[in-house]
C-alpha cells in the first residue's frame, strides 16, 4: 500500500508540474511515512476511525484537521490533472458516495 501510495503521490506531483525527485526526500517519502507508522498522524487517525466506522461518523466525529478529507473533495473537480489516483478515488467515495470499505478494498481497485 505504501509503495501504490508513493507511485499515486509521485504521479500527481509531477502531473501538476513538480519535480519528480521531490517525492523521494522528506516532504515526498519523509512525510508518507510518518503518515503510514506515527500514531500521532492526524491522517493515519482518521484512516484508522474510517477502516472501522460509517463515514458519516467519521466525519461528524471530527476534532481535528486530516488534509485527506479536503484533498480528496477537491481533486476530482480538477480534470486537468490526466493522471490516475485509484487511492484517492476511492477515499474520494468512500467519504462522498458513502462506498463501503470492503468494496472499496476489492478486486476494482487497481
Amino acid at each position: 500500500m505504501i509503495t501504490r501510495a508513493m507511485a499515486e503521490i509521485r504521479r500527481l506531483g509531477v502531473g501538476c508540474g513538480a519535480n519528480a525527485d521531490t517525492f523521494t526526500g522528506l516532504s515526498g517519502l519523509g512525510d508518507l511515512t510518518v503518515t503510514c507508522f506515527s500514531k500521532l498522524s492526524r491522517n493515519r487517525g482518521f484512516g484508522e476511525r474510517l477502516g472501522r466506522a460509517k463515514t458519516r461518523d467519521v466525519l461528524a466525529g471530527m476534532t481535528s484537521v486530516a488534509e485527506v478529507i479536503h484533498f480528496a473533495i477537491r481533486l476530482p473537480t480538477r480534470p486537468h490533472h490526466k493522471v490516475t489516483t485509484p487511492i484517492i478515488d476511492e477515499v474520494y467515495r468512500m467519504l462522498y458516495e458513502g462506498k463501503t470499505l470492503p468494496k472499496a478494498c476489492g478486486p476494482d481497485l487497481p
